[in-house]
C-alpha cells in the first residue's frame, strides 16, 4: 500500500488539529449569551476560515419562510444583486429549504435550479450550502462560495459545515426560546398593567387606549383598534398606530363586515391581506392595512367587542406565537373591561344610595326642623310688638321658600337620571343661552318636574324657554335674568324675568316667537302673559294645566 510521506501526514494532522480547535472554539462561542447576530457572524467567519472560502452567509428563516436575520462574511458592503440577497421563493437557496440536504456545486450557474435565480455575484462559481435544522425543521441556510485557488469544496468541508450548521441551530433555537419567553412575559406584564390600572380607577376609555397601545408595540403591528357593538354597528372606540386618527369613531355594519363576522362567530380569524378581503371594505382605513388578525373579546361566554391587529401592506403576517398572544391578550382585556364596567356600576349604585340617604335626611330632619321653626315663629306672632309682625311674616315666608327649594332638591336626588330628565334638559337649555345673554341666569325649579310632567308638555316647555331666552338676548339688553319653573298638582308654570329695557305686552309687535309660545299654551289649554315689572324689565309667564288637556276654543 502506498503511503503519503511523513511531512505530508504531519501537515494533514496539524491541519486537522487546527480545524478541530477552531471548531471547538466556535462551538464554545455559540454557548455565549451574546447577541444572536454576533454569534452567527462568528459562525460564518469560522466557516469561511475552515473551508478557505472567500464568501459566506447564513440566512435565518422566519415563520413565513422569509429571511428574518441574515449575516455575511467577505461580502462587500454593497454587493451586486444576486447570491447575497435573502433567499426568496425560488432558486438554489430555495432548493435547500425544500430539500434539506447539503449541496456542493462546481459551478453554481450550471445547476438547473439556478435558472430561476437573479444574475450571480461576479466570480462566484464553486458553492457549498447546508440547511440549518432545528428539530427536523429548516430554520435557515448556511452557504459558502468561491473556494480560494479555484478548487471545489470537499467532503471534509461539507462535514465541517454540517457541524457548524448544527452549532448555528443550537444558537438559533436558544435565542428563539429566550425571545419567545421574554415576549410572552411582556404580554403578561401588559395584561397585569391593564388590570392594575383598572383596579386603580382608570376610566374605561383610557383602558381601551392602553390595550391598543400595548398590543401595537408587542405585536409589532401598524394598527390596533377596538370595536364595540352599538346597535346594528360596530364602533371604533380606541385605535393606535397608522391611520388611527381616521379609524376612531368609524362605524362598521355588523352584518356586512369581516369584523362583524368575527363578532357573530366568536372565533378569531387571520386575514393574509385585509384590504383584499371584500368583507373588510366597509371599514374606513382598510386600504392602508395588510395582513391582520381579528379577535373577539370574550368574557364569561359573552362577546364584548373585537380587537383588530393589522400590519402594513406587504408585511409578514403575525406568527403562531404572536397570534396566540393576541388571542390571550384579547380575552384578558375583555375580562379587565368587564371588571371596569362592574366597578362603574358598583360606584353608581353607591352614589344612588348616598343620594337616597341625603334625600331622606333632608326630608326627615332638615325640612321638619325648618317647618318646626316656622311654626314657632307663627306661634310667637300674637305676642310680638306690631312693628315686628311684618318681620315675623317675612321670616316665615323665607322659611317656606327654603322648604320649597329643599323639596326641589329632594326630587332631584331621588331621580338618578336627572341629567336625562326635564330638569337636566331645562338646565342645558339655559346653559346654551348664556353666551347670547351675556350673563348667567338664576334658575329655580320647584316640584316633581321629572315625574308629573308628561313628555309632550315637557317638549313644549323646553321650546318656550328657548324662545323666551332668545327674546331677552335680542331685545332686553338685560344684566340679570331669572327663570322659575314650578310644577304643582294641577299646573305647570314657567316664569322668565329680566332687568332690561322693559317690554310691555301692548308694545310688543307679535312675531313668530310670541305667536308660537301662545299657540303652544293654547294647544295645552293654558295661556301666556307678558308684563312690565314695577322695578324695571319684563316678566313672561307661560302656564298650562297638568292633567286632562282641554284646548282653548278657537275664536270666530
Amino acid at each position: 500500500m502506498h503511503e503519503r510521506p511523513v511531512p505530508q501526514r504531519a501537515d494533514g494532522l496539524a491541519l486537522a488539529r487546527r480545524h478541530a480547535r477552531a471548531l471547538i472554539d466556535t462551538m464554545v462561542a455559540v454557548q455565549d449569551d451574546g447577541d444572536l447576530r454576533d454569534v452567527l457572524g462568528r459562525l460564518v467567519q469560522a466557516a469561511c476560515v475552515l473551508t478557505d472560502a472567500r464568501y459566506g452567509a447564513l440566512a435565518v428563516l422566519g415563520p413565513d419562510q422569509r429571511v428574518g436575520t441574515s449575516v455575511t462574511h467577505g461580502v462587500p458592503d454593497r454587493p451586486d444583486r444576486g447570491l447575497w440577497e435573502p433567499p426568496g421563493g425560488r432558486g438554489v437557496l430555495r432548493l435547500l429549504v425544500d430539500d434539506p440536504r447539503p449541496l456542493r456545486l462546481h459551478d453554481l450557474a450550471a445547476h438547473p435550479a439556478a435558472a430561476a435565480d437573479p444574475p450571480r455575484h461576479p466570480g462566484v462559481h464553486t458553492f457549498l450550502g447546508v440547511p440549518v435544522l432545528v428539530r427536523s425543521r429548516v430554520f435557515g441556510v448556511l452557504y459558502l462560495a468561491h473556494k480560494r485557488g479555484g478548487a471545489d469544496f470537499t467532503r471534509d468541508d461539507e462535514e465541517l459545515m454540517v457541524s457548524l450548521a448544527a452549532a448555528a441551530a443550537v444558537a438559533i433555537d436558544n435565542a428563539r426560546q429566550y425571545h419567545t419567553g421574554r415576549h410572552r412575559q411582556q404580554w403578561l406584564e401588559a395584561s397585569v398593567e391593564i388590570e392594575q390600572q383598572l383596579l386603580a380607577g382608570m376610566p374605561r376609555s383610557a383602558a381601551l387606549a392602553l390595550v391598543c397601545d400595548r398590543a401595537l408595540a408587542l405585536a409589532r403591528a401598524d394598527l390596533v383598534s377596538i370595536l364595540l357593538p352599538d346597535g346594528d354597528d360596530l364602533v371604533v372606540h380606541a385605535a393606535s398606530g397608522r391611520v388611527a386618527g381616521d379609524m376612531r369613531g368609524a362605524r362598521v355594519p355588523v352584518g356586512r363586515s369581516l369584523t362583524g363576522a368575527v363578532l357573530r362567530a366568536g372565533a378569531p380569524e387571520g386575514v393574509p391581506d385585509f384590504r383584499a378581503d371584500s368583507r373588510s371594505a366597509t371599514l374606513r382605513g382598510a386600504p392602508a392595512l395588510g395582513p391582520a388578525r381579528i379577535v373577539p373579546m370574550s368574557a364569561r361566554g359573552h362577546v364584548l367587542g373585537v380587537l383588530l391587529v393589522a400590519r402594513r401592506p406587504g408585511a409578514s403576517p403575525l406568527g403562531e406565537h404572536d397570534s396566540a398572544m393576541v388571542d390571550a391578550f384579547a380575552r384578558q382585556a375583555a375580562i379587565a373591561l368587564e371588571l371596569a364596567t362592574s366597578q362603574v356600576q358598583r360606584g353608581t349604585l353607591a352614589v344612588y344610595r348616598d343620594r337616597e340617604r341625603i334625600a331622606r335626611d333632608l326630608h326627615d330632619l332638615v325640612i321638619q326642623r325648618i317647618f318646626g321653626t316656622g311654626l314657632t315663629v307663627q306661634s310667637m306672632r300674637p305676642r310680638l310688638p306690631q312693628e315686628l309682625c311684618a318681620t315675623a311674616d317675612e321670616v316665615v315666608g323665607q322659611l317656606d321658600e327654603a322648604i320649597r327649594d329643599l323639596r326641589s332638591a329632594i326630587f332631584a336626588l331621588q331621580r338618578p337620571g336627572m341629567a336625562e330628565g326635564l330638569r337636566g334638559r331645562l338646565t342645558e337649555t339655559v346653559s346654551a343661552a348664556v353666551p347670547a345673554l351675556g350673563c348667567e341666569p338664576r334658575v329655580r325649579m320647584e316640584g316633581p318636574l321629572d315625574t308629573v310632567v308628561p313628555e309632550p308638555v315637557a317638549a313644549h316647555l323646553t321650546s318656550v324657554l328657548t324662545e323666551a331666552l332668545t327674546n331677552v338676548a335680542r331685545h332686553a339688553q338685560a344684566h340679570a335674568v331669572q327663570v322659575l319653573v314650578s310644577a304643582r298638582t294641577d299646573a305647570l308654570t314657567l316664569q322668565v324675568e329680566d332687568d332690561g329695557t322693559g317690554l310691555s305686552e301692548g308694545a310688543v309687535v307679535p312675531g313668530n316667537g310670541l305667536r308660537n309660545m301662545r299657540s303652544r299654551a293654547a294647544e295645552l289649554g293654558g295661556g301666556l302673559s307678558i308684563r312690565e315689572r314695577p322695578e324695571g324689565g319684563t316678566r313672561l309667564v307661560w302656564s298650562v294645566p297638568l292633567g286632562p288637556v282641554r284646548p282653548a276654543r278657537a275664536g270666530p
